[in-house]
């Protein structure tokens, strides 16, 4: 039996949002959730090919149980706390688009301020990673895909004399009269 080895496109940071209920309720983590989707979208960062993307994990008890909602940033090692869609918003703006952490919300850090770990290209040292060519990297694979699918399975003779018109339409001269 072969190994298959998971792989995952690049994202710049990582969510950890406690919805176990015990540090608030969970229509409140329900509600924040659904704000994250909006800012993911509104802000592009829910795109598989932007190397800053975020993924967001909500998960059980984070182990503090008091002042929630809570919502950790990883790779920065950020703990935010009595999180509403406010706060949240803010955070989001300037910690996870500009990288400044919101201090006022902060109540434990991994790292000490100013030296958590830098995710974005524009923050990075190294070379910014080109969201076109991850476009266009993802959608080769994509394309390779639906290849290898197509491939595996017959092509039904109704598909095949479709294919053929098209093809032959798109080379012949159009003429007009």
């Amino acid at each position: 039996m072969t190994e298959t080895i998971p792989s995952i496109p690049p994202y710049g940071r990582q969510l950890f949002l406690c919805t176990n209920g015990n540090c608030a309720g969970s229509e409140t983590v329900v509600g924040l959730l659904q704000h994250l989707h909006t800012l993911h979208r509104k802000h592009g960062r829910h795109r598989f090919s932007n190397p800053e993307r975020v993924i967001h994990v909500p998960c059980g008890c984070l182990g503090v149980c008091t002042s929630g909602p809570i919502m950790v940033v990883y790779p920065d090692g950020v703990w935010y706390h009595q999180l509403d869609e406010a706060k949240l918003t803010r955070i989001y703006e300037e910690h996870l688009l500009e990288g400044k952490p919101v201090a006022e919300y902060i109540f434990h850090r991994h790292f000490p301020a100013g030296q958590e770990p830098a995710y974005a290209p524009h923050l990075r040292a190294d070379e910014a990673a080109d969201p076109l060519a991850l476009a266009a990297e993802a959608a080769a694979l994509e394309k390779e895909e639906e290849r290898r699918i197509e491939a595996a399975q017959p092509i039904p003779d109704h598909v095949r004399a479709a294919r053929a018109r098209r093809q032959q339409r798109s080379q012949s001269p159009k003429s007009r009269s």
